[in-house]
């Protein structure tokens, strides 16, 4: 790529820096995803070498496909400062979340076509192969009667195509995640929280409505409603609370605890997972004294 000089002296020079067009440069401007330029005496955009910079990078996130909004909720963030790194990481995370679900399901899409691809070249090299795994013509004996058989596996490949994956982490926190997922946005979650314990990332969905179970210990359910004013709720083993759209909350998950999470009403957002700086910043707060207080 070109090297950037200090001062570039239009947006047709901006353009050929980034390999954006004049409009789209124009657009990002609007919509708040870059700050506006500065003018010379005749009305034209001049832009410094950092703004440069700042417009390639929301290009690289971009070609890693994350949406305009929620670039805009990065760059929002990062201009925030030091305050706002746990809102930033929050949302990469979740970023980084979506792109590894979608490297599991075009690896096993993949997978699949390479299946056929070899089934194929048997047939080639064996036509007559297809025509000799099954039992003879009219022998019925070799047919179990279906009211006989059990309940069929259906295989991972299959379950792909009908729109259901599975994706099993292990966070930066030491918790282990181990998803059921959908293409129509609903998911089920088991979350088993390691010797550490600790607050995981506030967030609220725009669409989703999540239920956390408790299997096993306790959790702290944290919420922030309208006015900005902190609520905290304990639940033991086989309680539950429903979270629902634009409820701001988090989760504190002690060590050794196993909860549920079953999440439905998503899927016409590509990511429904938005941060709550204002809610990390006071969890964080939150003395584990408090929260003993309320097992009590």
């Amino acid at each position: 790529m070109q090297e950037i000089p200090e001062i570039v002296t239009s947006i047709r020079q901006a353009a050929e820096l980034t390999g954006l067009t004049e409009d789209t440069i124009r657009y990002y401007e609007r919509i708040g995803l870059l700050p506006y330029a500065e003018r010379k005496p005749n009305g034209h955009r001049c832009y410094t070498r950092d703004q440069i910079l700042g417009i390639r990078f929301v290009m690289r996130l971009k070609a890693t496909g994350m949406t305009l909004e929620e670039i805009r909720q990065y760059l929002e963030l990062t201009r925030q400062g030091t305050e706002a790194l746990h809102g930033r990481y929050s949302l990469l995370e979740a970023h980084h979340d979506n792109i590894s679900a979608e490297i599991a399901r075009l690896q096993e899409t993949q997978r699949i076509i390479r299946y056929k691809l070899e089934h194929f070249r048997e047939l080639t090299a064996n036509p007559d192969s297809a025509n000799g795994e099954c039992g003879a013509p009219g022998d019925s004996s070799l047919s179990p009667d279906p009211q006989d058989a059990g309940p069929a596996i259906i295989p991972p490949e299959e379950a792909r195509t009908l729109g259901i994956q599975t994706l099993h982490q292990q966070m930066p926190s030491g918790e282990r995640r181990f998803r059921l997922l959908s293409a129509d946005g609903s998911a089920y979650i088991r979350t088993e929280a390691t010797g550490q314990g600790g607050w995981q990332h506030s967030h609220y969905h725009k669409e989703i409505t999540e239920t956390y179970i408790v299997q096993h210990g306790w959790i702290v359910y944290a919420g922030l409603d309208a006015a900005g004013q902190l609520s905290l709720s304990m639940l033991r083993e086989r309680e539950s609370i429903t979270v629902k759209p634009f409820d701001h909350h988090n989760i504190y998950m002690p060590p050794s605890s196993v909860t549920h999470v079953v999440k439905t009403d998503g899927g016409a957002l590509k990511t429904d997972w938005f941060p709550s700086p204002a809610l990390d910043e006071l969890t964080l707060r939150i003395p584990y004294s408090r929260l003993e207080q309320l097992r009590s």
